[in-house]
C-alpha cells in the first residue's frame, strides 16, 4: 500500500467556515447600510419640515409689519391687509394643524400649511401680542412647536407692526 499524499485545497470545513465568515461580514455591512439610508431619510424630512416652518413664519412676520390692524386670540392670529375689513389673512391652529385663511373681498380659501399627517404634527401655536397705551398693536411674537417623527421643533419669530409705530 502506497502512503496517501495529501493534495492542495480546502477541506469542505474550511469551506463552509469561511462561507459563514463571509455571510456574517455581509449582514453586518447590509445592516449598517440600511441604518445609514433610513437616518438620511429621516434627516431629510426633519430638514423639509423646519423648512417649511421656517418659511410660515417668515410670511407671517412680513404680513403683520405690513398689516393695517390685526387681532390674536391663543391660537388664532387674524392680520386685516387695508382698513375695509374686506381682505384678511388668518393663521388657525387646529387639530393638529396650522391653517391659512386668505379672505379677499369677503371670500375666504382656506389652505393647509402644516397639515397634521402620520409624522408631522403641530403640537402649538401661541400668539403674543404688545399693545400700545393706546391699545393699537405694536409687535407680535409667534411661538410654534411641531414634531416629526416624534422629534420634537420648536420655532418662535417676533415682528413690529410698522403701521402703528411713531418715531
Amino acid at each position: 500500500m502506497r502512503p496517501t499524499t495529501r493534495q492542495p485545497g480546502f477541506t469542505l470545513v474550511e469551506v463552509l467556515l469561511s462561507l459563514v465568515i463571509l455571510a456574517m461580514l455581509l449582514a453586518a455591512i447590509g445592516a449598517a447600510f440600511h441604518s445609514s439610508l433610513q437616518g438620511y431619510s429621516e434627516n431629510a424630512k426633519s430638514a423639509a419640515l423646519t423648512q417649511t416652518a421656517r418659511a410660515v413664519m417668515d410670511r407671517m412676520m412680513r404680513e403683520v409689519r405690513t398689516a393695517a390692524d390685526l387681532d390674536s386670540t391663543g391660537t388664532t392670529l387674524t392680520i386685516q391687509q387695508d382698513e375695509t375689513g374686506l381682505n384678511r389673512v388668518q393663521y388657525l391652529y387646529t387639530a393638529g394643524s396650522l391653517v391659512y385663511v386668505k379672505t379677499v373681498n369677503g371670500t375666504p380659501t382656506t389652505y393647509p400649511l402644516l397639515a397634521a399627517g402620520d409624522e408631522v404634527a403641530v403640537t402649538s401655536f401661541a400668539v403674543v401680542r404688545q399693545d400700545s397705551p393706546t391699545g393699537d398693536p405694536l409687535s407680535v411674537t409667534v411661538r410654534l412647536a411641531l414634531t416629526c417623527g416624534g422629534r420634537p421643533f420648536a420655532l418662535t419669530a417676533s415682528s413690529a407692526v410698522r403701521r402703528f409705530q411713531t418715531y
